[in-house]
């Protein structure tokens, strides 16, 4: 599993929800509107990579965006995040990486 900042920029709200499903389908955690944060396999990426590609190819459209980053422990050691007090953002859990048990 490697972690994934994925991004897009999508105008048609029909395939807008139907890629943001498809991302939160391969594991990965919705963190503002339009970005995602988590880790997966990378075959998973592929499929995700495929669907878009396919819907670019359909609709021709020039304006739709998706950005796919993969990220690395250096990326995820560097990474500033700035919150308003009472919010708490918690990487661990959105990588995989926190085990939660509920008794």
């Amino acid at each position: 599993m490697k972690p994934y900042l994925i991004l897009y920029d999508i105008s048609e709200n029909k395939y807008r929800n139907k890629i943001a499903k498809e991302i939160i389908k391969r594991g990965l955690y919705r963190i503002q509107k339009s970005v995602f944060l988590g880790a997966t396999i990378s075959e998973k990426i592929d499929e995700l990579e495929n669907i878009f590609t396919i819907h670019i190819q359909k609709t021709q459209s020039v304006n739709d965006k998706l950005m796919i980053i993969p990220l690395d422990q250096y990326n995820l050691q560097q990474m500033e995040i700035f919150l308003p007090d009472e919010e708490e953002f918690d990487l661990d859990f959105y990588l995989g990486q926190k085990v939660v048990i509920f008794i």
